[in-house]
């Protein structure tokens, strides 16, 4: 981690308060950032090489909506075959960089038989079916075996969100399931989410997530 942080250190000085990770489709969202310092995530030691097509392997300093942020434009994922513990980098990075805030977005198939295509869902829990987790080996200094995880996504922050999503006419909030991707679309698998009330299925957030250390 010491060898990132001097690497990014080399571009910009920006201390972010958020830290946002961009999933398939919103990668756009980058271009919003105000003074934007561009650090290229091949530039970062240690760093995972985003191989999916729209991920760019992009960290973005600068503002956004009044807040210094660091945007994570190219999140990696486990079926390219990296363990979670290396999907989970780019957040404690964040975190080591100075974020205390973390926005997690993805692209999802949807199980909620109410949730039409082009749903956004606010996430209020997730369950790991994937059956690995970055908990898995050495933790580094600093960092927490076992974080705790009964309240994940931070109750004040999804009651802001509720109440920015209803006056955006876009209020649809559920439970997530987190599978390997050549799980995450086979019927028998979605007809078993389904009976345990999951709302949709990716591949996507998970990991990142529950990163040893790095608060929720």
């Amino acid at each position: 981690m010491t060898d990132a942080l001097a690497a990014i250190r080399a571009h910009t000085d920006l201390v972010p308060e958020m830290a946002l990770v961009l999933g398939s489709g919103l990668g756009a969202l980058a271009d919003e950032v105000e003074d934007a310092v561009v650090v290229p995530t091949s530039d970062v030691p240690g760093y995972p090489v985003s191989t999916v097509a729209g991920h760019a392997g992009r960290l973005v300093f600068g503002r956004l909506a009044g807040r210094d942020v660091v945007v994570v434009q190219g999140r990696v994922h486990v079926y390219e075959g990296y363990p979670p513990r290396a999907v989970g980098f780019p957040v404690r990075l964040a975190h080591a960089l100075g974020a205390r805030g973390l926005v997690l977005t993805n692209a999802a198939g949807g199980i909620n038989p109410d949730f039409g295509p082009g749903t956004l869902m606010l996430i209020t829990d997730h369950l790991n079916m994937s059956s690995v987790s970055p908990l898995t080996g050495p933790t580094g200094d600093g960092e927490t075996r076992f974080p705790d995880m009964s309240d994940p996504y931070a109750a004040p922050w999804r009651a802001r969100a509720v109440e920015v999503a209803e006056r955006a006419g876009v209020a649809a909030r559920g439970r997530a399931a987190h599978r390997k991707a050549d799980r995450a679309r086979r019927v028998a698998l979605v007809y078993v989410d389904a009976a345990l009330h999951h709302d949709d299925v990716a591949p996507g957030e998970a990991p990142e997530h529950e990163p040893p250390g790095v608060p929720g």
